[in-house]
């Protein structure tokens, strides 16, 4: 065995009082670093994909206009689509993660359902369930392991339209996480509580057939402190997790229009994102300012709408680059 606990009686001869309470600390876990690191990925990946989430399916009910899924002019501005309307749409996500921390490797897949509805012409409403599993492959501290955080989500979102071309949006939710890790010699498991929130604005300008959406926006998730013992009794700590990400960025479409009503709508997207994180312990995930990138195609088609996209984030100052995919439905009565 490579793990040890010695417990000391008493003071030893010339010992200091510094040294004896650091004999009454607990020793900690091998599992704690790589625990830290699988804890800071998976919230930093929830929230990014729930951003997203949000952010398109505002633009898509608020802002579009020209496509079979948009709405028509603010109230009070002349014609417009009913208020009555309501929305079911589906997702799926995935992503490789590739570290710059020596010895760690993975994946992040997951996949949403949501609703959403009309409250009237310039409001719009929302839930949203997710599930993501963030994989972890280790070898930290020269130990082989897997670490695996799997999140169940249920946000409430919406949406307001101040302006014709311009759209106000926020989500709040909860999410319970299972964590399962595990080294050479050591295994260990825990369930953690979420809350995840944010705001965000987004606008949309038609410049020549061109149509560009900046956007800017603030999300926050609170993981609840998660104390286990591993399986030889030592403790892997990690205090009241707090992470904040900042995102300012844009996109830029070209809607196509076929004979059969048809909207085909390749874009590109880029943005900066910075992101602080306090999880008290010691994580290969960590504080930064990154870019992300992506590109897609959206077709809608009368009342169904599928967008495919990808993304990759983290160039920069940033602790993993993900290289990443989505694919989204929508139906609209």
């Amino acid at each position: 065995m490579l793990l040890a606990v010695t417990v000391l009686a008493g003071a030893a001869p010339g010992t200091t009082s510094a040294q004896e309470e650091g004999a009454d600390k607990p020793t900690p876990s091998v599992l704690e670093v790589p625990f830290a690191s699988d804890r800071t990925t998976n919230v930093a990946l929830v929230i990014g994909y729930l951003q997203e989430d949000i952010a398109r399916r505002a633009r898509i009910r608020m802002l579009e206009p020209a496509t079979g899924l948009g709405r028509g002019p603010r109230a009070g501005s002349g014609s417009g689509n009913s208020p009555e309307s309501f929305a079911v749409w589906t997702g799926l996500h995935g992503a490789t993660l590739s570290f710059n921390a020596d010895g760690f490797d993975g994946d992040h897949a997951g996949g949403t359902v949501g609703v959403d509805f009309d409250l009237g012409p310039d409001w719009l409403a929302g839930f949203r369930f997710g599930y993501d599993d963030t994989d972890l492959d280790t070898a930290f501290d020269g130990r082989a392991g897997t670490l695996e955080a799997r999140s169940f989500s249920f946000t409430f979102y919406g949406a307001w339209r101040p302006y014709e071309n311009w759209v106000v949006d926020g989500f709040f939710g909860v999410a319970r996480t299972t964590y399962d890790i595990a080294s050479e010699e050591v295994t260990g498991s825990a369930d953690g509580d979420r809350f995840l929130g944010g705001l965000g604005a987004s606008a949309l300008y038609d410049l020549g057939g061109f149509r560009l959406t900046p956007r800017v926006s603030l999300a926050m998730a609170v993981d609840s402190a998660v104390d286990f013992q591993d399986s030889v009794g030592l403790e892997v700590t990690n205090d009241l997790l707090t992470y904040i990400e900042l995102l300012g960025g844009g996109e830029a479409a070209y809607p196509l229009a076929l004979s059969d009503g048809t909207v085909l709508e390749p874009w590109l997207s880029a943005a900066l994102v910075g992101t602080l994180d306090e999880v008290g312990r010691n994580s290969a995930v960590g504080d930064g300012v990154h870019g992300r990138f992506g590109a897609g195609l959206r077709l809608r088609h009368g009342q169904i709408a599928l967008d495919i996209e990808g993304c990759v984030g983290g160039l920069g100052d940033r602790d993993f680059t993900d290289y990443g995919g989505l694919v989204r439905f929508a139906w609209q009565f």
